[in-house]
């Protein structure tokens, strides 16, 4: 869990729960808000889902599952859901975006042509969460390294030390957390 840089299409406008979702889904309070979706395109899941149920049924199992008494969704979990994965292919996303990993994944900036554009993006603004901005070398190491957990516990010699993971990674690289 934490934040990564993930690659969209250009462009990209990532879908926001709409009134009637959350009127369908009994949810509140979340019309206009991100939707999470998982990095993984809906068909690629699929097929692998489609690939453990076939071998699952032809006897393949793994050590841990006692055989005839399950079904192959008792372990995996039943079929993916479509709405629950990016709708794009591997192959289109071409920009850079900061997410967040704690759920599925939601954006936590603008997506941008460049790494170099998100860097600059993330040393002058606060994220979509309100943390920042960064310095230059923290964006810059967040960006070329593309993920960091949200938080960081720290025992240092001066007592502990708690922090947004980003941050605490290069106090930890500098020898100050």
């Amino acid at each position: 869990m934490g934040r990564a840089i993930r690659k969209v299409p250009p462009r990209w406008e990532h879908p926001r729960y709409t009134a009637e979702e959350e009127r369908a889904y009994g949810k509140h309070d979340v019309a206009g808000e991100y939707k999470p979706l998982f990095e993984s395109d809906y068909d690629t899941i699929k097929a692998e889902w489609i690939a453990g149920l076939i071998a699952w049924e032809s006897g393949e199992r793994p050590s841990y599952a006692s055989a005839e008494d399950r079904e192959w969704w008792d372990w995996e979990g039943g079929p993916p859901k479509r709405e629950k994965y990016v709708p794009y292919k591997e192959i289109e996303a071409t920009w850079f975006q900061m997410y967040e990993t704690v759920s599925e994944g939601t954006p936590l900036s603008p997506p941008f042509a460049t790494q170099a554009e998100l860097v600059d993006w993330l040393v002058a603004n606060k994220d979509f969460w309100g943390y920042g901005p960064r310095t230059r070398e923290v964006a810059e190491r967040f960006v070329n390294t593309g993920w960091a957990p949200s938080m960081i516990v720290s025992n240092t010699a001066s007592g502990v030390v708690v922090g947004d993971g980003i941050e605490m990674l290069q106090r930890i690289a500098d020898g100050t957390a």
